[in-house]
């Protein structure tokens, strides 16, 4: 028994195999398209979208999943490096605040034998820097996700929640929390997302 990553992410859908449980990758249109039809059960959504922006005052939505069975974990974050935080009125402790609430979802998440889905806009920076963080916490090998051309990891997100991360597990004492999913589920979830072959 494994517990489920699911990467929601990139410009087209990518399956990527590992040693612990197949990591689907899918972009924005993939996870709208999984709305319209229904997410596979016990999955768990983390959903990064732009804040408002103060110079364009453009707004920018996430995908709507109100109604459906995922729990989503929504964050408005920008996606911008460390040189210009200063451009936004943010520092490195004020930029991304979400993350200690963040990790203790994805606790939870796995606590629950959940799949997890990590998505933005275009699947390259937020969320692949999400997918890392936990891969390297569980895992160990959050360098495949930086290793892989497809994706530009956000540095910032992935520090920032890695180190939530870990505090987590220091407040969770660390045990307790088994990596679990039934082989139903798994082969569930395997046959909704592979059955959805979304280019966009």
């Amino acid at each position: 028994m494994s517990w489920g990553i699911l990467f929601a992410e990139g410009s087209e859908q990518h399956i990527m195999k590992d040693k612990h449980q197949p990591a689907y990758i899918l972009s924005r249109s993939a996870a709208e398209k999984l709305l319209q039809d229904g997410f596979p059960r016990n999955t768990f959504v983390i959903s990064f979208y732009d804040p408002p922006s103060k110079r364009t005052g453009q707004v920018s939505q996430p995908p709507d999943y109100s109604g459906m069975p995922p729990d989503v974990f929504y964050v408005p974050l920008h996606d911008i490096d460390l040189e210009i935080l200063e451009e936004y009125g943010l520092s490195y402790d004020t930029y991304f605040p979400e993350a200690p609430a963040l990790a203790a979802f994805i606790y939870d998440a796995m606590e629950n034998g959940g799949n997890i889905v990590c998505q933005c806009e275009y699947g390259q920076s937020r969320s692949a820097a999400c997918a890392a963080a936990i891969r390297e916490h569980f895992y160990g090998e959050g360098i495949e996700i930086f290793a892989n051309y497809r994706y530009y990891p956000n540095q910032l997100v992935y520090n920032k929640l890695k180190a939530a991360l870990d505090a987590e597990m220091l407040r969770r004492d660390g045990d307790g929390y088994g990596l679990r999913q039934t082989a139903g589920d798994t082969a569930e979830t395997e046959k909704s997302i592979q059955s959805r072959q979304v280019l966009d």
